[in-house]
């Protein structure tokens, strides 16, 4: 405890200094409304997404997707306990309230989930693209043995990002950040440890992000194909797609007309799947851009409400991925629908 209290910039937690711009003014109750929006919205949908997938089985997705899907609501859960939560007490009382110990704790821990949470999506998008490139004949259940110990690693890997955070580098302090209504690591405001920073934004953000949107052009791309595919398929008309799908038939003469339409649809069903996940990585991805932006132009004359708006912007996807499953998925949509209307 000693240590810990050793490692807190006391003097900052009581700094209230941004009150008079920020706190007292409509943008300060802007953002306590979108704080404790977002915690409703996202603590019930993603609870509602746990519950219904482990005991309902109501997500009608492949057991590797539904599984990444479950651990990334979990991440997300614990970015709004972690993050949203105390931000949303800061501004209600324009300091920090929870104690240099939670400061200490949240400054550290916190950026596990965050790093969870990417990763989680890496996994998911590189996994459907494999899915997309095997339609025909794929089948996830071999691959949830080994699915457990990839979990288990990229939470490892959380975790290990934030011991390097703590002990990795001499003499970081958890101090409170007024401008962004929460506990962090002092290395984010020491020009000395700018490098380091830099290379852990890299590993844990810019790069995961770069596959993310990579794969999410591919994906994008084999659906317009299959969606092209089922047109040709489920329908005969007398011009160009015609000619297209009787070229078809012709090149692969062993392949009947029904090996073909089960062929395609199960292409489909891939893809409406695939599509799910796009949308998900879409929507962390312009989540996220505003505060690689941030990071791309911090200098001292970026104005303190960039800031806050780019950290905020870090919650978006939490919030919108419960209405994705939704919206993509029937039978969660149903089960929804009855628990809200039984």
């Amino acid at each position: 405890m000693s240590r810990i209290m050793s490692r807190v910039n006391l003097a900052s937690i009581n700094d209230t200094s941004p009150k008079d711009d920020i706190v007292f003014n409509g943008w300060g109750k802007l953002l306590g409304m979108f704080d404790l929006t977002t915690i409703i919205v996202g603590l019930v949908g993603n609870a509602v997404v746990l519950y219904s997938s482990k005991k309902y089985k109501a997500i009608n997705i492949d057991k590797v997707s539904i599984t990444l899907i479950e651990h990334l609501a979990t991440a997300e859960i614990l970015i709004l306990i972690t993050h949203n939560v105390p931000s949303l007490l800061c501004l209600i009382f324009t300091q920090w309230i929870l104690g240099p110990v939670m400061c200490y704790i949240l400054a550290f821990v916190g950026p596990v989930p965050f790093v969870v949470e990417i990763f989680m999506l890496v996994l998911l998008a590189c996994y459907r693209v494999r899915a997309l490139n095997r339609a025909n004949n794929f089948s996830s259940d071999p691959e949830t043995s080994f699915l457990k110990v990839i979990v288990r690693l990229v939470w490892v890997s959380g975790i290990l990002y934030s011991l390097v955070l703590m002990f990795g580098i001499k003499d970081n302090m958890a101090i409170y950040v007024p401008i962004r209504f929460r506990c962090a690591p002092s290395n984010f405001s020491d020009p000395r440890h700018k490098v380091i920073n830099n290379i852990l934004t890299c590993l844990v953000i810019l790069i995961p992000m770069m596959i993310i949107v990579g794969t999410n052009m591919f994906i994008l791309i084999k659906i317009s194909i299959f969606q092209v595919r089922r047109s040709i398929a489920l329908s005969d008309p007398p011009t160009f797609f015609g000619l297209l799908k009787s070229s078809i038939r012709r090149h692969d003469s062993n392949q009947s007309q029904q090996q073909f339409m089960t062929a395609t649809v199960n292409r489909c069903n891939h893809g409406n799947t695939a599509m799910t996940i796009s949308l998900i990585c879409c929507v962390f991805v312009i989540s996220y851009t505003p505060l690689l932006v941030f990071i791309a132009l911090q200098t001292p004359h970026v104005p303190d409400w960039f800031q806050i708006f780019f950290t905020h912007c870090l919650s978006i996807n939490i919030t919108v991925n419960p209405f994705i499953y939704a919206l993509r998925n029937v039978r969660f949509r149903n089960y929804v629908m009855n628990l809200c209307l039984p």
